[in-house]
C-alpha cells in the first residue's frame, strides 16, 4: 500500500483558525474603537484650543476687552487676519466652513471660571455682545 501525503488544510482546521481569529477580533475591536473615539475628542479639543488662541490674539490686536465680554467671531475673519490657515478640518476630516461662528465668552476678572467656547453654523441663540463678521 502506498502512503499518499496530503498538501493543504482540512475544512475543520480552516474553520478552527477562523473561529480563533474571530475571537481575537471580538476582544481587540472594542478597545480600538474606544481609542479612536478618545482621539477624536482630543482632536476636537485641540481645534477648539487653536481657534481660542487665534481669537485671543485677534482681540488683543484690536484692543477688545476680554473682561466678561462675549464675542461671535467668523472663522474667515481669523483666516483673513492670518491667525488661522484654511482649510480647517474637524476630527472626522470634514472641512469646517469659514462662515462658521466661534462663540467665546470670557469670565469677569477675579472669577475662577473658564473661558466658554463653542463652534456654530450661525449665531442663532447665541448671546453675543460683540459680533465680528468682517
Amino acid at each position: 500500500m502506498k502512503i499518499i501525503k496530503k498538501n493543504g488544510f482540512t475544512l475543520a482546521e480552516l474553520l478552527g483558525v477562523i473561529v480563533i481569529l474571530a475571537a481575537v477580533a471580538l476582544i481587540a475591536f472594542p478597545p480600538i474603537i474606544n481609542q479612536i473615539k478618545k482621539s477624536r475628542g482630543e482632536l476636537d479639543q485641540a481645534l477648539n484650543s487653536l481657534i481660542l488662541t487665534a481669537s485671543k490674539q485677534y482681540l488683543e490686536e484690536k484692543n477688545k476687552s476680554t473682561d466678561g465680554t462675549s464675542y461671535c467671531i467668523k472663522l474667515n475673519v481669523l483666516v483673513t487676519n492670518g491667525k488661522l490657515v484654511a482649510p480647517i478640518t474637524d476630527s472626522k476630516g470634514n472641512k469646517v466652513e469659514l462662515s462658521s461662528i466661534f462663540y467665546i465668552k470670557f469670565p469677569t476678572s477675579g472669577t475662577v471660571s473658564e473661558v466658554e467656547t463653542s463652534l456654530h453654523a450661525n449665531d442663532v441663540g447665541l448671546d453675543c455682545e460683540d459680533k465680528i463678521y468682517n
